[in-house]
């Protein structure tokens, strides 16, 4: 099979993330791609963009995996099977991204775009809105991947906007809490073209 419009963002032992462009419509056959239970879901899909995107995700997983299926929690986390991989998935646009570590992970890609900071108090509470009052569209569209990361991590009910905390350590990096837990969670931030991905190993 012909992979070469996968991109790979994070090639570490404890960590892969690949990248893909939904506009590259692999012209392979399903059954290369997908399970027979996906080949089925994809077929109910109604429309080319929702087939080509789900068609892109599990295309990432099976170059990077195998034919492992992809299926799904109550509350909507993606999951394997096997218990020793976790995953996580994000798309933005045209691009998908897929991450799986024997950790769990998070992943979040998102275009820098001022519309995070028209609805920054959606997300952010009082005293991130006074810590980050002078950021940048770009620093606020960290914020809102590094919420998104860590709460894919999550098994809710957790509030996304109080549960998880946001906050400068002493270099002025962005680091991340859960609930009044004092252990940091490492945020992790690569700059692709105009968008932000960020990810989160616990």
């Amino acid at each position: 099979m012909n992979y070469q419009e996968i991109q790979q963002l994070v090639n570490l032992p404890e960590c892969k993330i690949v990248m893909s462009d939904t506009l590259n419509n692999y012209d392979l056959p399903l059954e290369n791609l997908l399970t027979t239970n996906e080949i089925s879901h994809y077929n109910q899909l109604n429309t080319p963009h929702l087939q080509n995107q789900f068609k892109l995700i599990r295309g990432l997983r099976t170059a990077s995996l195998g034919l492992k299926e992809i299926n799904y929690k109550d509350y909507g986390a993606p999951y394997l099977t096997e218990q020793n991989i976790q995953i996580s998935i994000s798309h933005k646009n045209n691009y998908v991204v897929f991450g799986y570590s024997p950790f769990k992970i998070g992943i979040d890609l998102e275009q820098i775009s001022e519309r995070v900071k028209k609805v920054k108090s959606k997300f952010l509470t009082a005293q991130e809105l006074t810590e980050f009052s002078d950021a940048t569209d770009e620093i606020y569209t960290q914020l809102w991947a590094a919420k998104e990361a860590i709460y894919k991590t999550m098994v809710p009910p957790i509030s996304f906007k109080n549960d998880i905390k946001l906050s400068k350590d002493c270099n002025g990096l962005i680091i991340g809490k859960i609930f009044d837990n004092e252990k940091s969670i490492n945020l992790n931030f690569l700059n692709i073209k105009d968008y932000i991905l960020c990810y989160v190993l616990l």
